[in-house]
């Protein structure tokens, strides 16, 4: 992936424009482009995470980056897998 500062110059150089107020407008519609897809799914930006359950917790924090679960996948002590059935808050 290219950095933040290529990616200017890359678009600068493609531009058939000379002048430098152009650096400007490219920032500002790269930042808006960032602003505006942020939350938006591509194959670079999915995850996967582990978390290790507690009888005593009943609540666990959401990690910062997680936009969406797509599923939820439990393990019990004897190492069988069970994917888990999503459901509505009133069921």
């Amino acid at each position: 992936m290219a950095t933040y500062g290529a990616l200017i110059q890359r678009i600068i150089d493609e531009l058939p424009r000379t002048d430098s107020s152009i650096t400007q407008v490219v920032q500002q519609n790269i930042l808006s482009a960032i602003d505006f897809y942020t939350t938006e799914r591509f194959w670079f930006n999915e995850k996967q995470t582990t978390l290790t359950t507690s009888a005593s917790l009943a609540y666990y924090s959401w990690p910062a980056d997680m936009l969406e679960i797509d599923s939820v996948i439990a393990f019990d002590s004897a190492g069988t897998s069970f994917e888990l059935t999503p459901i509505s808050y009133q069921e």
